[in-house]
């Protein structure tokens, strides 16, 4: 396998761009998208990703074949890809399920991960963005206390091109010569090492459903596990978390 690197200067959405590759393709994608900027980014449920230039923010696609793949906890892996290529920065991140790294307690990087399932095949396009160069006045104010970047958090800046590729071989590394989606055991020790939410007395909102609890840590599965106030283990497989 190796890898198409496309690089540009903006894209509305690298994933949007990158699953329709992936339709309009009669074989396996391989294609890595990432722009400067993206003017129309997403998030998880549709949310808007606030993404201006300064940034890393690329798009990976993933066939898996007639496999529909452990979606959640590929989004999992890409984030733990993501976390140790940033350690030699000396960027400690810190996994915020499901999708987020964290630094300093604020949002550095956002995950989205989505399949694209065709009868050749399905695909999952693992967008990532890490934001790198921006200042407190580049973000909204309503973000200001929230996200970071790596030069408000006197990170070195990494070479973006080079922390994408690596991203990218890091997370090539962990599905197809390490068979992670099969054998989760060892990946889930290692994201839970670097759990922005154990121990933290949270509530979840997943269709509609609320629960609080204490957080055990990340499943294999990818689910999140509480610990209710009657010692039952609950396991959140989406949705949104807010520390309590």
């Amino acid at each position: 396998m190796e890898r198409n690197f496309i690089f540009k200067p903006y894209s509305a959405s690298t994933n949007t761009e990158l699953k329709e590759a992936v339709r309009l393709s009669s074989g396996p994608v391989w294609d890595v998208i990432c722009a400067d900027m993206q003017t129309g980014g997403r998030g998880r449920r549709g949310s808007a990703f606030f993404s201006p230039t300064g940034g890393a923010y690329f798009s990976a696609a993933y066939p898996l074949g007639n496999e529909a793949g452990n979606v959640p906890f590929l989004t999992l892996l890409a984030g733990l890809a993501a976390a140790e290529t940033l350690d030699a920065c000396g960027a400690l991140t810190l996994i915020k399920w499901p999708n987020d790294l964290y630094l300093h307690e604020k949002k550095l990087c956002g995950i989205l991960t989505e399949l694209v399932s065709l009868p050749a095949g399905n695909t999952a396009v693992v967008g990532v963005g890490v934001n790198l160069r921006l200042q407190k006045e580049d973000l909204p104010p309503q973000l200001r206390e929230t996200v970071t970047s790596l030069q408000l958090e006197n990170v070195p800046l990494p070479e973006r091109d080079t922390l994408v590729k690596e991203i990218v071989a890091r997370l090539d590394a962990f599905v197809y010569e390490e068979n992670a989606l099969q054998n989760t055991a060892v990946y889930t020790e290692r994201i839970n090492k670097r759990a922005y939410l154990t121990d933290k007395r949270v509530k979840t909102v997943s269709e509609g459903a609320e629960h609080t609890g204490t957080v055990k840590g990340v499943s294999p599965d990818g689910s999140l596990e509480l610990i209710e106030n009657t010692g039952k283990i609950r396991r959140v497989y989406s949705g949104t978390v807010n520390c309590q």
